[in-house]
C-alpha cells in the first residue's frame, strides 16, 4: 500500500483493519515510518509477507497483534533495519513460510522459542546476517521444514542449542552455518537422510567442532567448500555415504586444525575435487595416495611427486600457498604467483568489475609470464589476491553483478563454481559477450530479481541449458524462457518416428530438438516398451501414459478422444483395460507463463484441439502441444498457483471459453484482465477473489460482459474492489466511505470518497 513511499510517515494508528486480510508489502521500502499500530485488529490477516520489508526505521510494538490465520511471514522484517520488538506471544500455528523473515535485520534479538512452528515448511535466509540474534530455539517444530539454506548465514552472535530439531524433511543445508563465527553446538542427533546439498554448510564457521560422523549422507550430492575455512574443525567423518557426491571442490580448504582419515569414503562420483585439502595444514597430503585408485587418480600430481620437498598439489590446484605480506595480503614478491590459499573475497560490485576488466583485458591466456614479459603483469596481480582461475574467485558477498561481463566478446571462462546466491541483479551481466557459453545450470538464483537483458547479444549461450538446472523455475520466471516451453506439437519428446520404445530417452522427436517442457513428461512418466496404436502414420503420433502404462495413441493430423484423455476423453485404444487414466496436467507455476500459453492457445486457427480445414499441417501445432500439457479446456486449467492474472485477455477480441472453475485463490492483481474483450461474457462469480487487491479496469471495453452479475455474488469482495459508481456501489458517497472502508487497501478509497 504504502510501498516505496520512503517519505510516508503519517499517524494511521486509528485505521479499522478489521476485515483486512492481505497486508503484504504494506510498508515495503518505508524508510521513514515508524508509527505506533499496535491497536491495529489482523484476526483475519492471511499474509503479511514482506510487510516491514526495508522499512528501516520501524521498531514499534506489535507483539500483541492476532496472527492466529496468518499463513506467509516470508521476509516480513527482512531489511528492518531498527526492529527490535517483542515478537513472543505471536500465535504462528498457520504459518507455512518464514524464509528471510529476519534477514538483513542486525538489531533484531527477541525470544521467539515459543513459537509453534509445526506447519512452517520454508527457514531458508531466516536470520541470515541477523548480527545479533542469539536466542533458544531448541523448542521449535521443524519437522515439516523443506529448506534451511542460509538460514544462519553470517548469524555472527548466534550460539544456542539445536540438538532436540528433528530434520526427516529437510533437502537444502547449503551455507546453514555459514559465516555463524561463534556457533558450536552439538547436531550429531539430525536426521540428514534426504539432504541432497550441504555446499558451504559450515564454511568459516571458525570454532564449530561437533562430532557429525552419526549424520545420514546417503542422499548428499554436493559437499563443495563444507568445511571450508571451519579453522577448528577435526572430527572423525569415515563412516558417511559418500556414494552420491560429485563436488568435493574445496570441501577442507584452510580448515588448519582438520587431520582425519577418509580412506573409507566412496568417491566414484566425484566430478570436481580441486582444492579439496589445499590449505589443511595439519593434514598429510600424502596419505591420500594410499587410500585407493580413486584418491590417486584425483591426486596424480601428488601422488606421482616421489620428491621428498613439501607438497605442492592441492588436488587440482597448481601451487603451494603463498606467504602474506605485512598487510596479510597475498604476496606475489613481484614475480606474478597466484594466491591458492589466502585468496581474497570480492566485497562489492566495483571491487569485483575492476579486476574482471583487467583480467580479461590482459593479453595472455593463462596466468604466465607472456615471452614478453610485460602483457601478463595486470593478469597476475589480479591472480596474486584473489586467484588464478576465475572460476574460483570468491564472489559469495558480491548482491550486484550487473553488466560484469558486458560487450567482452571472447569472454568464455568456466564460472560454473561461483557462489552468486547473495546477487540480487544480474541485469545485462553478458550483454554481447558474444562467446560465452559455459554452464551455468548450477548457480544459485534464488534471490536475484533482475535478468533485463542479461543474455541479450550472447549469441553462443544456449538458454534451455537452464531449463534442466536446480534453480529452471527461477530462470524461467526471470527470463521468461520460451527454450522451456514447447513452440510446436512436432517438437515434443513424445512425437515418435519409433514404433516401439524402452522409454523417452529412446524416442526421437519428429522434428527439431526435444525440449525440456517435454521431457518433463519424460522425468515424470515411464514407457513400458509396448506397440503404439495405429490410428496413424508412427510419425504422426502423439502418445499418452499413465502410471508406467501406455495408454492411446492418435493421430496428430485427425486427434482422436484418447488425446484428450489426460482432460475430458474416455479410456479407448490398446489398454482399455488398464486402471482410470490419472496423469495430471502441467499447472501454471507463474504469471509470465500463463499469458505466454493464453495467448498460443488464443490465436492458433482452429476452434478446437483440431486440425483445421485451411491449413492442415501446421496451424494448430500450438494448440494442440498446449493441450497435451495443460489440457484441452481452457477451463480446467491449473492456475492456482498463478498470483497475477494482469491484462491476461486484454484486446482478445473474440475470447469468450468457460473458466468459471479456475482457481484464482492465490491471485493478488486482475487490473485490465479483460479490457477490450469485446466479446466474453462468461460466469465468473464463484470465483474466489479474497486476495485480490487490484481490480483497476478489469472490465473496461469488455462490452458483453455484465458486472451486475458479480453483485449477487457470494463473495462480497467484488463489490468491494469494483469502482464505487458501478451497478454494486451504493448511490451515496458517504454510504460507500462507510460500507467500503476496506477500499483504501485496494488504492480506491479516494475514489469512493469523492462520490
Amino acid at each position: 500500500m504504502f510501498t516505496s513511499l520512503s517519505t510516508f510517515n503519517d499517524d494511521i494508528s486509528a485505521w479499522d483493519t478489521s476485515k483486512v486480510t492481505d497486508m503484504s508489502y504494506m510498508f515495503y521500502n518505508g524508510r521513514t515510518f515508524n508509527r505506533d499500530l499496535s491497536l491495529w485488529n489482523t484476526s483475519k490477516v492471511t499474509n503479511m509477507e514482506h510487510m516491514f520489508h526495508s522499512a528501516q526505521a520501524f521498531n514499534q510494538n506489535i507483539g500483541r497483534w492476532d496472527t492466529s490465520q496468518v499463513t506467509s511471514m516470508s521476509n516480513m522484517f527482512n531489511s528492518a533495519q531498527e526492529f527490535n520488538k517483542d515478537l513472543s506471544e505471536w500465535d504462528t500455528s498457520h504459518v507455512t513460510a518464514m524464509n528471510s523473515m529476519f534477514a538483513d535485520a542486525p538489531g533484531f534479538n527477541q525470544p521467539i522459542g515459543k513459537w509453534n512452528t509445526s506447519q512452517v515448511t520454508t527457514m531458508q535466509i531466516m536470520f541470515s546476517r541477523a548480527r545479533s540474534f542469539d536466542q533458544d530455539l531448541s523448542e521449535w517444530d521443524v519437522s515439516a521444514v523443506r529448506d534451511m539454506f542460509q538460514m544462519f548465514y553470517f548469524a555472527e552472535a548466534f550460539n544456542r542449542p539445536l540438538n532436540k530439531w528433528n530434520t526427516p524433511q529437510v533437502v537444502d543445508m547449503r551455507n546453514m552455518f555459514r559465516g555463524a563465527k561463534v556457533f558450536n553446538q552439538d547436531i550429531s542427533s539430525w536426521d540428514t537422510s534426504q539432504v541432497l546439498n550441504m555446499g558451504s554448510m559450515f564454511n568459516q564457521a571458525h570454532v564449530f567442532n561437533q562430532p557429525l560422523n552419526s549424520w545420514n549422507t546417503k542422499s548428499v550430492l554436493k559437499m563443495e567448500e563444507m568445511f571450508s575455512q571451519a579453522t577448528a574443525f577435526n572430527q572423525p567423518l569415515g563412516d558417511w555415504n559418500t556414494a552420491k557426491v560429485s563436488v568435493m571442490r574445496r570441501m577442507f580448504y584452510n580448515a588448519t586444525s582438520f587431520d582425519q582419515d577418509l580412506s573409507s569414503w566412496n568417491i566414484s562420483s566425484v566430478t570436481r575435487m580441486s582444492g579439496m585439502f589445499e590449505g589443511a595444514t595439519s593434514f598429510d597430503q600424502m596419505q591420500v595416495c594410499n587410500w585407493g585408485d580413486d584418491w590417486r587418480s584425483n591426486f596424480e600430481s601428488l601422488c606421482n611427486n616421489t620428491a621428498t620437498a613439501p607438497p605442492t598439489s592441492f588436488g587440482d590446484s597448481a601451487t603451494a600457498p603463498p606467504t602474506l605480506d605485512d598487510n596479510g595480503e597475498p604476496d606475489d614478491n613481484g614475480n606474478g604467483v597466484p594466491c591458492t590459499s589466502d585468496c581474497k573475497c570480492f566485497e562489492s560490485r566495483d571491487e569485483l568489475k575492476e579486476a574482471v576488466d583487467g583480467y580479461v583485458a590482459s593479453d595472455c591466456t593463462s596466468v604466465a609470464r607472456s615471452s614478453t614479459g610485460l602483457p601478463c603483469s595486470a593478469k597476475e596481480a589480479i591472480a596474486a589476491i584473489y586467484g588464478a582461475s576465475m572460476g574460483s574467485w570468491c564472489v559469495s558477498s558480491v548482491n550486484d553483478m550487473s553488466y560484469l561481463f558486458a560487450s567482452m566478446t571472447k569472454f568464455n571462462e568456466d564460472i560454473s563454481d561461483w557462489d552468486v546466491s547473495s546477487v540480487v541483479t544480474m541485469e545485462g551481466m553478458f550483454q554481447n559477450a558474444a562467446a560465452f557459453d559455459q554452464d551455468l545450470s548450477l548457480w544459485n538464483v534464488s534471490l536475484v530479481t533482475t535478468t533485463n537483458g542479461m543474455f541479450e547479444g550472447a549469441v553462443s549461450f544456449q538458454l534451455d541449458s537452464l531449463c534442466s538446472s536446480s534453480s529452471a523455475n527461477k530462470w524461467k520466471e526471470l527470463l521468461d524462457l520460451q527454450q522451456c516451453r514447447p513452440t510446436s506439437a512436432a517438437e515434443c519428446s513424445f512425437c515418435f518416428k519409433d514404433d516401439e520404445v524402452a522409454d523417452l530417452t529412446d524416442a526421437t522427436p519428429k522434428v527439431g530438438s526435444i525440449t525440456r517442457s517435454c521431457l518433463d513428461l519424460k522425468a515424470e512418466f515411464e514407457i513400458r516398451k509396448e506397440s503404439l496404436s495405429k490410428d496413424g502414420a508412427e510419425e504422426q503420433c502423439i502418445e499418452f501414459q499413465s502410471e508406467g502404462y501406455l495408454t492411446g495413441c492418435c493421430n496428430q493430423f485427425n486427434p482422436s478422444d484418447i488425446c484428450g484423455r489426460c482432460f475430458d476423453g474416455s479410456i479407448s485404444g490398446d489398454n482399455r483395460n488398464d486402471p482410470p487414466f490419472t496423469r495430471r496436467c502441467k499447472s501454471f507455476e507463474s504469471s509470465i507463463e500463463l499469458k505466454d500459453v493464453v495467448t498460443l492457445f488464443v490465436t492458433s486457427d482452429c476452434t478446437s484441439v483440431a486440425r483445421s480445414s485451411s491449413d492442415g499441417v501446421s496451424s494448430c501445432f500450438d494448440k494442440e502441444a498446449i493441450a497435451a500439457i495443460y489440457g484441452a479446456s481452457m477451463g480446467s486449467w491449473c492456475v492456482s498457483s498463478v498470483n497475477d492474472m494482469s491484462y491476461l485477455f486484454a484486446s482478445m477480441t473474440k475470447f469468450n471459453e468457460d473458466i468459471s472453475d479456475w482457481d484464482v485463490s492465490s491471485v493478488v492483481t486482475m487490473e485490465g484482465m479483460f479490457q477490450n474483450a469485446a466479446a466474453f461474457d462468461q460466469d465468473i462469480s464463484l470465483w474466489n477473489v479474497s486476495l485480490v487487491t487490484n481490480m483497476d479496469g478489469m472490465f473496461e471495453g469488455a462490452i458483453s460482459f455484465q458486472l451486475d452479475s458479480l453483485c449477487s455474488s457470494s463473495s462480497s469482495k467484488w463489490k468491494e474492489l469494483l469502482d464505487c459508481w458501478q451497478q454494486c456501489a451504493p448511490e451515496s458517497g458517504g454510504a460507500a466511505i462507510e460500507t467500503f472502508g476496506i477500499l483504501a487497501f485496494a488504492g480506491l478509497f479516494l475514489f469512493c470518497a469523492l462520490i
